[in-house]
């Protein structure tokens, strides 16, 4: 427990390891041990030279009602800041941003780039 309650998907391990204040060694080892008993999953760093693309189930996914009540109540506000809560136009403009992550043409950045406009207005 003075591992897990450190692990919150925003902390490194190095972070882990300090908040913890137990040996790297002795954090790695219960780490390897969470992960092999599937109680823990690594995140890898979203960077803005990595490449992102979409599962096939994101194309179903909008079309099923509690994906599409989560989207308006959570989604909106996580990639607004906060700025808006969900309504019907925003849940568009959002689906056709994630529509447009193609890792196999872009890196994110790019992505970010070629999209600054809606992302700012939003």
């Amino acid at each position: 427990s003075r591992v897990a309650r450190h692990i919150d998907g925003a902390r490194s391990v190095d972070e882990v390891v300090m908040a913890s204040g137990l040996p790297q060694e002795h954090v790695l080892i219960c780490l390897r041990h969470l992960v092999h008993f599937g109680l823990v999953a690594v995140i890898d760093g979203i960077t803005l030279t990595s490449r992102y693309w979409l599962t096939p189930e994101f194309h179903v996914a909008f079309d099923r009602p509690e994906v599409v009540m989560e989207v308006v109540m959570e989604v909106v506000r996580y990639v607004t800041a906060g700025k808006h809560e969900g309504n019907s136009m925003l849940v568009q403009l959002v689906q056709g941003l994630y529509a447009g992550v193609d890792g196999w043409r872009q890196t994110l950045g790019e992505f970010q780039l070629a999209n600054s406009v809606e992302l700012q207005e939003h």
